[in-house]
């Protein structure tokens, strides 16, 4: 094993990465952490957790054909990694790719049945998919990890109301 392939599976650089692009943005820096997180892939390009930090922060810069890469990557050295599965789904749902996202946001619920992110998205989807049963699950299933969430009980009303 080489040494990049060592420290992309430290604990401490997995730990490490989430830790310091969190302070960054917590600091209102996501030119900074960007940077950081480039960075970091040059340096250990087999890690899925840095992969995964720059997808989800070029996605959340509206970059999606650059983080699209880098969430594929992700997956593919950890293809059990729930939030890899959402940010990708968001990606493609943002493309109106909706049934490989529906794709996605599955494999993430079933990898993290609380991720109730990947459930709120996945109703939606389903939704405009036309699956409106399997849609109703999935919001009550968000409305029981979030009892207090708003979003969420107004579209499970408004699917409700419609029958």
């Amino acid at each position: 094993m080489d040494q990049r392939a060592r420290v992309a599976g430290d604990p401490l650089l997995e730990d490490f990465v989430p830790h310091l692009t969190a302070r960054l943005l917590a600091h209102d820096d996501q030119t900074a952490a960007l940077r950081f997180l480039e960075q970091m892939v040059d340096a250990v390009p087999e890690s899925a957790t840095v992969r995964l930090q720059l997808g989800e922060l070029l996605l959340n810069r509206n970059d999606p054909t650059a983080a699209e890469p880098h969430l594929r990557a992700a997956l593919q050295r950890d293809n059990e990694n729930a939030q890899g599965h959402f940010q990708l789904g968001n990606l493609l749902s943002r493309r109106r790719d909706l049934r490989t996202a529906a794709t996605h946001y599955q494999r993430a619920v079933t990898l993290d049945a609380d991720h109730a992110d990947a459930h709120y998205q996945l109703g939606a989807v389903l939704f405009q998919l036309g699956d409106r049963d399997t849609a109703i699950d999935h919001f009550k299933r968000v409305v029981q990890l979030r009892p207090d969430d708003g979003n969420t009980h107004v579209n499970l009303g408004g699917i409700l109301a419609s029958q």
